[in-house]
């Protein structure tokens, strides 16, 4: 199953703080590795949080998402740069 992925406007306003503050090629190439992820695996991306988010990490991201099977969406809520 394939999952429409839908990046929310806070989401999308992280992303650009992100670009703007960090190594934007690493930035964009993390978010499209990220969005592929959620796309083919929904579910089984990332691990599991409270209130049925979810998180995936896509160095230097983490990403916030949460799944819609029935509707086979992902909502993705927010993004932060990753402290490794």
């Amino acid at each position: 199953m394939r999952y429409e992925v839908l990046w929310s406007d806070a989401a999308q306003a992280d992303l650009a703080r992100l670009l703007a503050a960090s190594d934007a090629a690493a930035v964009v190439t993390a978010a499209q590795r990220a969005d592929a992820v959620m796309s083919h695996c929904g579910t089984r991306a990332g691990e599991s949080r409270d209130l049925g988010e979810r998180i995936v990490v896509e160095n230097p991201l983490t990403i916030w998402y949460e799944v819609f099977e029935s509707e086979e969406r992902i909502r993705v809520l927010q993004v932060r740069r990753h402290n490794a």
